[in-house]
């Protein structure tokens, strides 16, 4: 009996899965890949296809499309009085996700008191982390762009999240929206133009990675140095870059940690005033981190490593490294690439050097300092390589080493690696060729 066809579905299913995971968590370019990956084994799958078409418009689709699978999604918007409630028991950024959706679709006026309402417990709840508010404020604002309301909400996350400067932007341009004399905005206007001035020349940077490839040693250290040394503002993380670049523009420099390619950035990725820190790490281990990432294992359940690893590889996967080559094919004088191997033998030299590629300069003191303070023995409490339970906040700490994929790649996996993801190992530098997979099968007699 030919178990293609069940295969395929299998795969389709597995794949969608995972796409539709990065959708929510508003990664819609990643998505995107997934779901043109499913279309690889099931050309006909319309929820794949409605995806697509969703993706490559400017708005989303009125209605949600119903899943096919079992794995239940988000629900469609609900009613004005649902929404009320989402809102009364505790989650008020969800409940003003909700209200967006429903004033994008009817501009109702209870839609948009449900904004007004839900924004203001946003504001008082400083537990919501900033990169899921800013999204949904970024996705208010392609909604309600001459709502005065949605910029001050905007100017006030940026506020509250260290980045003066986009906020005293998003506040200029409430008093302009407002018609107000333009003396009245005079002070912020200086305010904006001396910050500009004290960080003037300084390149905009973002910070490209797979996800699960190894942020966690360089990201916090970035983020620390450069706002407080150098006049940066972080602009979030790789969740709210679908949304992040109507923020990027301005005179004070921005930096960015995406998973996203540069398609997301149109303007600022090809900017000759922006630096691009590529970071990679072996494509084997990447799948292995993605496997054992907590975030993650609820959607595996019960299945097996090398099953889950066979999806991966054989789904969204390649797409993803896809995009590490797209940041690598710019212009060669603004891209600095990076290995994990390279970035954990000296993390504090390769900080430095980072600095020079930016044509910036920080005490060595203080970069050893910042890299102590995020370094893997401080985070996970043990010696880099020792065993240990993962350590999962913003970003996954497991073992802060290279080649644990050899502890599960069989031969099989191995031959299928290469076929979908043989041509970065290779073009990447890990591997001269492929006979490494032929290297993991059982010696012939």
């Amino acid at each position: 009996m030919n178990s293609a066809p069940a295969e395929a579905a299998e795969m389709a299913r597995q794949h969608l899965e995972i796409a539709e995971r990065y959708l929510a968590g508003g990664q819609t370019e990643i998505a995107e890949i997934g779901f043109r990956k499913v279309l690889e084994f099931e050309p006909g799958n319309a929820h794949a296809k409605a995806r697509i078409r969703e993706l490559d418009s400017s708005d989303k689709p009125s209605a949600p499309v119903p899943p096919p699978f079992a794995r239940p999604l988000p629900p469609p918007a609900p009613s004005w009085e649902e929404a009320h409630g989402v809102l009364a028991t505790g989650d008020p950024l969800e409940a003003l996700r909700l209200f967006a959706e429903g004033w994008k679709q009817s501009h109702a006026p209870a839609a948009w008191d449900g904004i007004l309402k839900a924004m203001d417990a946003v504001l008082a709840d400083r537990r919501i982390e900033f990169e899921r508010s800013i999204s949904v404020g970024s996705r208010l604002i392609g909604i309600a762009p001459g709502a005065p309301e949605v910029w001050s909400f905007v100017g006030e996350l940026f506020a509250r999240n260290s980045m003066p400067a986009r906020s005293l932007a998003c506040r200029i341009g409430v008093s302009e929206l407002l018609n107000e004399p333009a003396v009245a905005r005079r002070t912020m206007v200086d305010d904006l133009s001396k910050r500009a001035a004290r960080s003037a020349g300084r390149p905009n940077v973002i910070f490209f990675n797979v996800t699960n490839s190894g942020a966690s040693a360089l990201d916090p250290i970035l983020r620390r140095l450069l706002p407080e040394q150098l006049g940066y503002e972080p602009m979030a993380g790789p969740n709210s870059s679908a949304g992040i670049e109507r923020f990027l523009c301005g005179a004070t420099p921005f930096y960015h940690w995406t998973h996203s390619g540069p398609t997301s950035f149109p303007r600022q990725a090809y900017d000759a005033s922006t630096r691009i820190l590529c970071l990679h790490r072996d494509p084997r281990d990447v799948l292995v981190s993605h496997l054992r990432d907590p975030l993650n294992l609820q959607g595996w359940k019960d299945r097996p490593p090398q099953e889950v690893l066979r999806s991966l590889m054989c789904g969204a996967f390649p797409g993803y490294f896809a995009l590490a080559n797209e940041w690598m094919q710019l212009d060669a004088s603004r891209v600095m690439t990076l290995t994990f191997r390279e970035l954990t033998a000296d993390v504090p030299g390769t900080v430095l050097r980072i600095l020079k590629f930016l044509g910036q300069e920080i005490d060595p003191g203080v970069v050893q300092s910042v890299c102590d303070e995020y370094s893997f023995e401080r985070v996970a409490g043990r010696p880099r390589g020792s065993d240990g339970p993962v350590v999962r906040d913003s970003y996954m700490v497991r073992s802060g080493t290279s080649g644990g994929w050899r502890q599960y790649f069989t031969p099989g996996l191995a031959r299928l690696f290469v076929e979908h993801c043989g041509r970065f190992l290779v073009d990447w530098g890990y591997e001269p060729d492929h006979r490494w997979a032929s290297e993991l099968e059982p010696s012939q007699p």
